[in-house]
This record gives structure tokens, C-alpha cells and sequence, in this order.
């Protein structure tokens, strides 16, 4: 059963045995998106990076296969003396009434272009359809989180026009009704949009998995595309059980979201690391690989019997 998690936010006994006891492969620095796509075949392009937002609209938006997609999700931006901060939405949540008013505002400007925001099942997940690929480089929201926006604005032939309309958009936004609302509530304004992970569909490839199980949109995407069936993360104990036991090769994304400490921890540990330790105690599992943003590992039955590894 390979396995990725993404995320090493967790203390939980299961998990620390696990990753203690097995063996390093390598050592990398990748993020989840790259370890994601490279786990279903898909190779990363310097030029083009991943085109999240065709797989993500999979999930999100009926009939979008075929269509060229670009994610332009909100963003809170806040400037100090010397910096230009981008937060995501990691940060901050919104309604679908907010996103519509904020849709209200800013489509009239895209739509001289012929564009349209629109949003997916959640409305933090933000879409633009374009008519073509725009040559473009773009940065993850998540790695520029926190950090000034200057080094990661886009960049390639077509980057005059994307940093323009982003400024555009911020100046739109710019104390606006709903932001005035947000910030009355102690919330932080939505005064700008990211844009990132454009491109169609890549080809599809054939998967070493049979099924994948996590809440992550990514990977839901990415498992709907190379024809996989996937469910969301357990919430009965007996359930996975016996999903663990079947004679399937098995993806398990975790996401670090999937790991925040809202939830218990011990119900994490109770339905999620026990039963994968368990099984693979038992002989059920026959070799796990973890999959962390800075490390690889193989973890066999027989590992777990180092016990002088803490």
C-alpha cells in the first residue's frame, strides 16, 4: 500500500513509529503539488509548472475537461514599509454571497477581455477560462504565503498583462463595500486575486494506484483524470478497516489541513495511523512508502521491529 503524506504537523504515536522505523530513500525539497502529480506519473515542466486549475475543475465545474483553465483565487494582501505580504486562504474563510458580490465588481473589467471569474464547489477556489495558454510562469499561493509577492508576480512573454490586471483588480477591491463589512467583523479584506496553475488537461497516464482516499481536491482531481476511483478520508473506524485490507494499491493524501489541531488528535490517530500501523503489523500491508515535503520512505512489517529507534 504506497501512501503519501504531505504534511509532518502531527505528533501522533502511530505516525512517529512509522516514520522512525523506515528506511529513508531520499531526501528532497518538493512541494505537495509536485510530489502529488509526480506519485500519478505526471512530469513538472520549469516553463509551464502543473496545470492544477484543469484538475481541480474536474471536482468543481461540470464539462470542463478539454477547456484551458487559470486559478485566480482570492488573496488578502498587506503592505508594510517595505513589502507587499500575499495571505491565502489558509487564513481566512468566505461565503458564496461574498464571493459573488466580489464577483459583481470585478467581472465587468474581465469581461472586456472576454473573461469570467467564476468559482467551484468551494468559494475560495476561484477560475478563469481562457481561449489560450497564457506563456506565463506562476508561484503556488501556499509557497509565497506570508512573504512579499514581488519575487513570485508572473513571469514570461504574456507577464506584462496578467501583473497589470492583477493591480487593476486591487484597485477595484480597494475599500470596497464587503471588504468595509469584513473588516467591521474582525475579518481580513479580499483585495486581490492570484493567478496560477494554467494549462488543459496533460495526457493521461496509466497509475500504479487503484484508489485514492483523501479530502484534497488535487488529488480527487488527479484521480478522476486517470480514471481511479477515490473516496473522502474515513470517518468510521471499521470503514477503513476493511478498506485497508483489500489486495489494492492504495494513495492516501493527507493534506495539512487534514492534520490541523481542531480535531482531536487522538480521533486522528484512532481512525486515520492506527489502523495503517495495525495492518501492517499484522502482515496486511505489505510495504508502505511516506511521502513528506522533505523526505522518502519505505516502511516494511519488519522494520517496525526497531525498537531502539525513538
Amino acid at each position: 500500500m504506497p501512501g503519501l503524506v504531505s504534511s509532518r504537523n502531527s505528533d501522533t504515536p502511530s505516525l512517529k513509529k512509522l516514520l522512525v522505523c523506515g528506511n529513508v530513500l531520499k531526501s528532497h525539497d518538493q512541494t505537495s503539488i509536485e510530489i502529488l502529480f509526480g506519485q500519478l506519473g505526471y512530469e513538472y515542466s520549469e516553463r509551464q509548472g502543473f496545470p492544477v486549475a484543469a484538475i481541480t475543475a474536474l471536482t468543481d465545474l461540470e464539462g470542463s475537461g478539454g477547456k484551458t483553465w487559470l486559478r485566480a483565487d482570492p488573496v488578502f494582501l498587506h503592505a508594510d514599509l517595505t513589502s507587499l505580504l500575499l495571505f491565502d486562504s489558509q487564513n481566512f474563510s468566505l461565503t458564496e454571497e461574498e464571493a459573488e458580490g466580489i464577483f459583481s465588481i470585478i467581472n465587468p473589467l474581465l469581461e472586456e477581455d472576454g473573461l469570467r471569474l467564476i468559482y467551484g464547489e468551494d468559494p475560495l477556489r476561484w477560475y478563469l477560462e481562457l481561449k489560450h495558454n497564457p506563456s506565463i510562469t506562476t508561484t503556488l499561493p501556499s509557497i509565497v504565503n506570508g512573504h512579499d509577492i514581488r519575487p513570485f508576480l508572473p513571469a514570461g512573454k504574456d507577464r506584462t498583462y496578467w501583473i497589470k490586471l492583477g493591480n487593476e483588480i486591487q484597485m477595484l477591491l480597494h475599500d470596497c463595500s464587503i471588504n468595509q463589512e469584513r473588516q467591521r467583523r474582525g475579518e481580513v479584506p479580499i483585495n486581490s486575486v492570484w493567478f496560477w496553475g494554467s494549462g488543459k488537461l496533460p495526457d493521461q497516464k496509466k497509475s500504479k494506484f487503484d484508489r485514492v482516499i483523501s479530502n484534497d481536491v488535487n488529488a480527487q482531481g488527479l484521480a478522476i483524470h486517470a480514471g481511479l476511483s477515490y473516496e473522502n478520508l474515513p470517518v468510521d473506524y471499521n470503514q477503513f478497516i476493511k478498506a485497508l485490507e483489500k489486495d489494492q494499491q492504495l494513495l492516501f493524501v493527507l493534506s495539512q489541513g487534514d492534520l490541523a489541531l481542531s480535531e482531536p488528535e487522538a480521533q486522528k490517530e484512532w481512525l486515520i495511523f492506527e489502523p495503517i500501523l495495525s495492518n501492517l503489523r499484522k502482515g496486511k500491508i505489505r510495504q508502505l512508502e511516506i511521502i513528506t515535503e522533505d523526505q522518502h520512505r519505505i516502511v516494511k512489517r519488519s522494520h517496525l521491529l526497531r525498537f531502539w529507534r525513538k
